[in-house]
């Protein structure tokens, strides 16, 4: 909808990365996207709908194809209001859809469009396949669908039109086939089979919402500016619902969203040491810790007292063992040796990387290509940040749940590049940690430039910043 006919604030409803408006780095900090622009614009078109006089509250059908169909799959999973749905030529297992207001970050992590589609039960819900990347859709999803359904105890609410002899379109059979859907399921009492009846082409003058008594934007109310201007807008309605009380409990959720994972369970973790080397007063030991939930494993040096007293610091860097380590403990770490503290030291997620993959690099994509979307790359992955923090809840797990030696205390740490990481598992893992020290030097999500820095997080800024984080970890 953003940029097509009559909508012509946005000239270009998909175009490369910029320093400013959508698309830039401080738009998606604070998940400003088109994707979400067009979803408030169904919410706002669904409430217009709403008001117009005659209208049936419970018989609001939605329906559109291609990018369209996404649409009506966003509508209806996040919106009641929404009766029925027929989203056409764009549910499968296979491409989700490509352009930048069909995705947004945080979307499509371990799900598809067939989850997405299934927010519609137990609603009536519709599809159409055809010989595009949705051929596949009566193996793959629809079965999956009909299950749920079935689950539900509504198993005629869902049906497919298969036309894979037909290229991507909205034809005349997949119309036919939805005229008759929303006969069936709103009970319009019409008689089958429907057919359409000849029409007019309209007029452009005919058509469009621009009028002498309502002319249409210019000057700085389109394109760039306007751009600007919305994203300025975005910005300010979030510093009002940051300000108001009890924001913090959003804030947390939110976070808990884009880490993408609740901390982890002492059952779901396992340890094994792997090497020991006796210093004396204390132990080195090399461990790996696995996490059976997720299939992962950490690696982790360890520096363990001999005189313990329950406590250990979990300590995060980018750097490695040997940066608080070397060929001897550093003044901070023998000094948390000699008070009995245990210092666990694990290899987070690609230690020691520079930047986190981009989607150009898979794409080939060139300048002002608006594949460059960091939308794509983190709407489907999570960011090296959050995969990082997935390794401080493993690793906090083992640590209290260990069958020998049982952390009665832990402290965070982070250092040397790792401190956002420490602050945000800090805040999620609440108390189960007592305290948390991050050597920030500075540090803040809203001064960075690039997509694809190691600590780049989508919708960091949006949700409180390093502020908010510290909030979060001091009221523990």
């Amino acid at each position: 909808m953003v940029g097509y006919a009559d909508s012509i604030q946005f000239n270009e409803h998909r175009h490369g990365a910029r320093k400013e408006g959508f698309l830039s780095p401080q738009a998606d900090l604070s998940l400003q996207t088109f994707f979400g622009l067009q979803t408030w614009n169904s919410i706002r078109a669904l409430d217009f709908l709403m008001g117009v006089e005659g209208v049936d509250a419970e018989r609001i059908g939605c329906t559109g194809e291609s990018g369209g169909g996404t649409q009506t799959m966003m509508i209806t999973g996040i919106d009641p209001r929404i009766k029925a749905a027929f989203p056409c030529v764009m549910v499968s297992t296979a491409m989700q859809g490509g352009c930048t207001c069909e995705n947004t970050h945080y979307l499509r992590i371990g799900q598809g469009n067939i989850d997405i589609a299934a927010l519609t039960a137990p609603r009536p819900l519709g599809m159409t396949a055809a010989d595009d990347w949705t051929k596949e859709l009566a193996t793959k999803g629809l079965p999956d669908l009909k299950n749920l359904y079935a689950m539900l105890g509504v198993p005629d609410r869902v049906t497919a039109h298969i036309a894979t002899q037909f290229p991507h379109n909205y034809n005349l059979p997949s119309r036919l086939a939805m005229y008759a859907f929303f006969n069936k399921h709103f009970q319009l009492g019409h008689k089958e089979p429907l057919e359409e009846r000849d029409f007019v082409f309209s007029t452009k003058d005919e058509l469009t919402v621009w009028t002498s008594e309502h002319p249409k934007p210019s000057g700085d109310q389109v394109g760039t500016a306007h751009e600007k201007a919305v994203c300025a807008w975005f910005t300010a309605q979030d510093a009002k619902w940051q300000a108001k009380e009890g924001a913090d409990e959003l804030i947390l959720k939110a976070w808990h969203t884009i880490v993408g994972r609740g901390t982890a369970s002492g059952t779901d973790v396992s340890y094994e040491a792997t090497a020991k080397e006796d210093r004396g007063d204390y132990l080195v030991i090399q461990g790996l810790t696995r996490n059976t939930a997720h299939g992962e494993e950490v690696s982790a040096s360890f520096l363990f007292p001999k005189e313990w007293k329950g406590k250990a610091v979990l300590w995060l860097t980018d750097e490695g063992f040997d940066s608080i380590y070397g060929t001897g403990p550093s003044p901070e770490v023998k000094k948390l040796l000699d008070a009995g503290v245990a210092i666990a030291c694990p290899q987070i997620y690609l230690e020691g990387a520079t930047e986190q993959p981009k989607a150009g690099d898979n794409l080939k994509a060139k300048p002002n290509d608006f594949r460059e979307f960091s939308g794509y790359t983190f709407g489907y992955n999570p960011t090296l940040l959050a995969r990082r923090v997935h390794d401080a809840f493993t690793m906090v797990a083992m640590m209290q749940s260990h069958d020998k030696w049982p952390a009665k205390e832990i402290e965070i740490i982070g250092t040397d590049g790792a401190a956002p990481v420490a602050l945000v598992a800090g805040a999620l893992l609440g108390n189960a940690v007592s305290n948390v020290k991050a050597e920030l030097n500075g540090f803040r999500f809203a001064n960075l430039t690039s997509f694809w820095d190691v600590n780049f997080v989508p919708g960091a800024v949006k949700y409180g910043d390093v502020e908010a984080l510290q909030r979060l970890c001091q009221k523990r």
